[in-house]
Formats: C-alpha cells, structure tokens, sequence
C-alpha cells in the first residue's frame, strides 16, 4: 500500500492514531479488503484556576476527557490592603466533568476596613479626647484644626507611634 496514511476523526473524548491494518499486505489474488486499525487515546484537557482578575493563573493541571477537576492546593489568598480585607469563598462555577479546556476564577468575599482614630489634645484645649470610627474608603474624617497649647503653635497631628506628622491617604484625613 502507497497511498495516504488512513486518518479517522477525533472526538472531544478520544483521537484516533492509524496503528496498522487488520491482516498482512500480501499480493491481491482476488477480492479482499483491509481495515485500519486505529490506537484510541484518551484526549487530555487543561484546567485553570484563576485569581479574581481573570489572568492570573494560581495553577493549572492536565485531565484526561471525563475526569472531574480538583483544586488541591491551598486555597488562594487576596492580600489584604489599606481599604479593604479578602475571604475566599470559593470558585466562581462548581467543577465538572472535563470535555474541553476549563476556567475557574476565585471569588472573596470583601469586606471594607474599619479603623479607630483617636485624637489626643496632648496638653492643648479644644479637644480633650475624641474618638471615632472610620470606614475606609467610605468616611471623610476632619481632623480637629481649633487647637490651642499656651506657647506652641498648632501645625497637625502626629502619630504617636512614629512621631511623624500624619497625612495618611490610605485613611483620606484631611486636615481643612
């Protein structure tokens, strides 16, 4: 046989890869027909499991057609920032069974950050204590600006931990 190298089409469960024929070639006497016989190989399908951005890829695995992807990592973690905290809470879709490539994004739960914010008169009038909660990235806090201290002149708040004049956006204070 010179012809073509016979070719049966693929399924999305399976691909078909020519293997021989079903008898040996031999010289044609009379009528006779040969068969192709084919290797059936399973087809495998990638998984991705995605951070909440849509593109980045947290993992990826290789599944044979039917099997049922598993996420067996740690679950993913957002990091937390200046406004807000992370949950994880899941994937967008339950998993099923593999026929094609799949995607499955993580999904947090958010929640916004609250702080207290104390302001101490540290000696001066006009406040003598005042405490408040703020909801960040939702509050605008005014510090108090009406301060007095017998020889001194108000020019702020400082942080009593680094000493350091506060102008913190991540908490939006303004000082009007």
């Amino acid at each position: 046989y010179k012809g073509p190298v016979p070719k049966k089409d693929f399924t999305p469960e399976h691909t078909y890869i020519f293997d021989d024929w079903d008898k040996e070639l031999e010289p044609i006497t009379c009528d006779t027909s040969y068969y192709a016989k084919y290797k059936t190989v399973v087809n495998q399908y990638k998984v991705f499991w995605l951070d909440s951005d849509e593109k980045t890829i947290l993992h990826s695995n290789t599944y044979n057609y039917g099997d049922l992807p598993v996420y067996s990592w740690e679950n993913p973690a957002k990091p937390q920032d200046n406004k807000f905290k992370y949950t994880f809470t899941g994937w967008d879709k339950e998993p099923t069974k593999v026929e094609e490539n799949q995607f499955y994004v993580a999904q947090y739960k958010v929640e916004r950050l609250a702080y207290k914010v104390n302001f101490d008169a540290n000696g001066g009038s006009g406040v003598d204590y005042v405490s408040s909660k703020y909801v960040a990235g939702f509050d605008v806090m005014m510090f108090p600006t009406f301060m007095s201290k017998e020889g001194y002149k108000f020019r702020g708040w400082v942080d009593k931990e680094t000493n350091l004049l506060v102008v913190d956006e991540c908490l939006k204070l303004v000082n009007p």
